[in-house]
């Protein structure tokens, strides 16, 4: 009776608790909680051991053989069961043990990396503002004067523009555009921080918040060729001058300037000044878009809207961005670097512009030049300043 027990004792066992052991392993947490409570695996052994100690009192007795060979059987594979778990758990335990820890340590890595970036711009952002306060308070007698002429943004003197002064206005919040500046309520011009509605990203960028309505984006001026703008691929693809004077926001700029705005589009206006006038001549665009470098800044332009110079853009729409380093315009030549005039960097339908423009070529400066179509021209017109600004429709 008593070895009667002890069968049906682990055939119940073997049925219930060995076919626990065998299923899924759901997780460390479960694993300890279920299977390995002491109390548990104390009294299995102690009820192994008093079984195996009361096998020869069963066989003395004469107990049938054939039992007894399975009840052995049943015994061996109970422990070779509970051994071959034991061992799976605890390669399981150890494999997630070690993703755990893994996954512990690339966190920390990310942390670290994440936080030592912010602690940068965190870093830089206290140094610009130190800075903007430094120009605040060593301001000379020429703000002083003025002020009301940045509101509530920073007066900053700087005698080589014609204004003599600039306002900046780094310290608002960073918005989407120009435009996202002005619908929130800025009217001043001046140097401002945007996004392009790119997460991450802070741009210098000088907003007109006051012509045609305001919201423009200036992405390209010149007023008295002080900044070289013979450059190669590189300086016009980041962008290069002094935002408040004469700079290139950048063609990688104007590409995401001008994607953000998929939806309603862009326009561009075309501010320029002719030699021998001093009054300010304009033409505007109601489409315009740039690709991304991989298709070389292609230019999409139409929509001439209005302006007193004539439309000069249309005649290099679909062209491509040519520098003197890379020649992706529509003559055997390379028109940035032709005949080495030093023409400049421009969506080149040809190289002599007869019908064209070309903002960032060399100045004429004293209007000798006969071959005008290789200097700063609105075809016809000389030029002596430009200024190109986009806004988000």
């Amino acid at each position: 009776k008593a070895l009667l027990a002890i069968h049906n004792f682990i055939r119940g066992f073997s049925i219930s608790k060995i076919l626990e052991m065998q299923s899924p392993i759901k997780s460390t947490v479960c694993i300890k909680k279920h299977y390995f409570q002491p109390s548990y695996w104390e009294t299995m052994k102690v009820f192994l051991i008093l079984m195996l100690a009361y096998l020869p009192i069963l066989l003395v007795k004469g107990d049938s053989a054939h039992d007894i060979k399975i009840l052995k059987l049943q015994v061996k594979a109970l422990i070779k069961m509970v051994t071959d778990a034991n061992q799976k758990v605890s390669q399981t335990d150890k494999r997630l043990t070690q993703e755990v820890t893994n996954v512990r340590q690339e966190a920390s890595r990310n942390f670290t990396r994440e936080n030592q970036a912010m602690n940068k711009k965190l870093s830089q952002s206290s140094q610009d503002l130190q800075a903007l306060k430094d120009k605040d308070q060593t301001i000379n007698g020429f703000c002083k004067t003025k002020t009301t002429a940045c509101g509530s943004c920073f007066c900053v003197e700087d005698f080589n523009i014609p204004a003599k002064f600039y306002c900046d206005c780094r310290a608002k919040p960073v918005r989407r555009d120009c435009k996202e500046h002005h619908l929130q309520g800025e009217r001043t011009n001046g140097l401002y921080r945007i996004n392009m509605n790119t997460y991450g990203m802070v741009v210098p960028a000088y907003c007109d918040q006051n012509t045609d309505g305001g919201g423009w984006t200036v992405v390209q001026r010149r007023v008295d060729d002080s900044t070289n703008f013979y450059r190669n691929w590189k300086p016009y693809k980041e962008g290069f001058g002094q935002i408040h004077h004469e700079h290139w926001l950048g063609n990688d700029n104007l590409n995401l300037l001008t994607a953000q705005a998929v939806l309603t589009g862009s326009e561009i206006r075309f501010e320029l000044g002719k030699k021998g006038s001093n009054y300010r001549h304009y033409a505007k665009y109601s489409n315009f878009h740039v690709d991304a470098e991989s298709n070389a800044y292609q230019l999409h332009i139409s929509g001439y809207s209005a302006g007193n110079l004539g439309d000069r853009m249309s005649y290099h729409n679909g062209m491509k961005w040519t520098t003197q380093d890379r020649d992706n315009d529509k003559w055997a030549y390379n028109c940035a670097a032709y005949t080495n005039a030093h023409i400049g960097a421009w969506w080149y339908n040809d190289c002599v512009t007869a019908s064209g423009s070309s903002l960032n070529s060399p100045y004429d400066r004293y209007s000798r030049e006969s071959r005008i179509g290789h200097y700063f021209i609105w075809h016809p017109y000389r030029l002596k300043s430009s200024e190109m600004k986009v806004r988000r429709k």
